[in-house]
């Protein structure tokens, strides 16, 4: 069961180090990146502005950066063709026990999720009020990981994620 846990902390880490860097490119790139008009992207280069929907991400403070990321779901299948999703919901910790975590989330939400031994943590131990990164598999009410986020490495372009 070890292996279950490490592969799925693992999978969590690397979907939220992607997804942080995914926005953090989208919040700082600029026009760097640019598609070519409404064209389909195959065959086509990158070339003119960022869509309208994208331009203004750039100028989101770094302090409130992180109260814009309001999720990320990724629908997979693992080894044996099953369906597998995953999700990741940011936000406030707003009550912390042994046992459980209520999250305010970003997307204004209040979330519930249950903690238990399988819950992968890094660091020290979750308080109300921190801002939290939590995963969850295929729905499930059981947080898979939590992960503590320093939003203020915005500002200084350090990495957004680890504190725990």
């Amino acid at each position: 069961m070890n292996w279950l846990r490490f592969s799925l902390a693992v999978l969590g880490t690397s979907l939220i180090l992607v997804g942080g860097l995914g926005v953090a490119v989208m919040l700082t790139a600029g026009s760097a990146f640019a598609f070519a008009g409404a064209a389909p992207m195959i065959g086509q280069h990158w070339s003119g502005e960022v869509p309208a929907e994208l331009s203004g991400l750039k100028d989101i403070p770094p302090a409130d950066r992180f109260s814009h990321f309001r999720g990320i779901q990724a629908n997979l299948t693992d080894k044996n063709g099953q369906p597998l999703s995953v999700t990741v919901t940011p936000g406030v910790a707003a009550n912390v026990s042994a046992t459980s975590l209520t999250l305010k989330g970003n997307d204004g939400a209040s979330h519930t999720y249950t903690l238990d031994a399988q819950t992968a943590t890094h660091g020290k131990p979750l308080v109300a009020g921190e801002e939290v990164v939590v995963v969850t598999l295929n729905n499930a009410l059981n947080a898979t990981a939590v992960v503590g986020v320093d939003s203020s490495a915005f500002q200084s372009g350090g990495p957004p994620w680890g504190r725990h």
